[in-house]
């Protein structure tokens, strides 16, 4: 929750408000609640940078608010080693026998702390079965593996790895892993489970994102606020997608236009992006 992470330095509260805001103002047009119609109305009044920065306070009230509480939290120091809370650093690669790669190298000096090493070599026809299973979801072909075991080059590895990445399967497959994280589906869900008939294009967005080998932190933040930060773009707005994931809860009396589910919705996806980003929940706090 924002207070447990607000335990873990000033970096994590900064990157809780900013996560928060970014979710926010992607549902400023909604306007279902007084809270909305309130940002709305500063937005109009003097645009993005005033309506970003309300945003901000008062996503930093909702962190202060719960100082007393976070005072009298214990943590235990597996807590605060928590990964998503440790600052990214250069590691140099530890020195041993054995190691091709900068990950062999790493692999193999824990594998030392338990008397252990590398497994076998395996043949040729276990690592096409991998490469292809793991890359692309699908077993090879027969003649996929014939071609690859007559190849007696020295990089026929490499070439095969390289073909597997640039196959189309290969952005389904992977894109499947973020789409399950994310909750993508075509529906609201509950009772109505009404049809959500533009979803594909989210859905095709993170293959295609997948596909290009997109760096992270643009593929990110193009979920989080590609309509507010490019509305040009449409690669960006169908980005934003993600803020419509999650299921809906639609009754009889809200069929059409449930006031009291966008709030609830919000939340869910604020935790939703916590889960995929951080590993840790991002909530609103009561």
């Amino acid at each position: 929750m924002a207070g447990r992470g607000a335990a873990c330095g000033g970096r994590w509260q900064l990157d809780v408000v900013g996560l928060i805001s970014a979710l926010n103002m992607n549902f400023h047009r909604s306007a279902r609640d007084s809270y909305d119609i309130i940002m709305v109305s500063h937005f109009k009044r003097s645009g993005f940078l005033y309506f970003r920065v309300s945003l901000l306070v008062l996503s930093a009230t909702l962190l202060l608010t719960s100082a007393s509480t976070v005072a009298t939290e214990k943590y235990t120091p597996a807590e605060r080693r928590h990964w998503a809370f440790q600052p990214r650093s250069n590691v140099a690669p530890p020195v041993i026998a054995g190691a091709k790669t900068t990950v062999d190298a790493f692999l193999l000096a824990r594998l030392a702390k338990e008397g252990m090493t590398f497994a076998p070599v395996a043949s040729k026809e276990t690592l096409i079965r991998r490469l292809y299973f793991d890359l692309t979801g699908l077993p090879p072909t027969p003649a996929d593996i014939d071609t690859f075991l007559k190849d007696r080059s020295t990089n026929a590895y490499e070439r095969l790895v390289d073909r597997l990445l640039a196959s189309p399967r290969y952005g389904e497959r992977w894109g499947q892993h973020w789409l399950d994280v994310v909750r993508f589906a075509e529906s609201d869900g509950f009772e109505y489970d009404t049809h959500r008939p533009d979803a594909w294009r989210y859905r095709d967005y993170v293959i295609r994102s997948m596909q290009q080998d997109k760096p992270y932190n643009v593929f990110l933040s193009e979920q989080i606020a590609g309509d507010e930060t490019a509305p040009e773009n449409d690669e960006a707005r169908v980005a934003a997608g993600l803020q419509r994931l999650g299921p809906l809860r639609r009754n009889a009396a809200t069929k059409e236009s449930p006031p009291a589910g966008t709030s609830a919705h919000r939340d869910d996806q604020r935790r939703s992006v916590g889960h995929a980003g951080r590993h840790a929940s991002l909530r609103s706090l009561p």
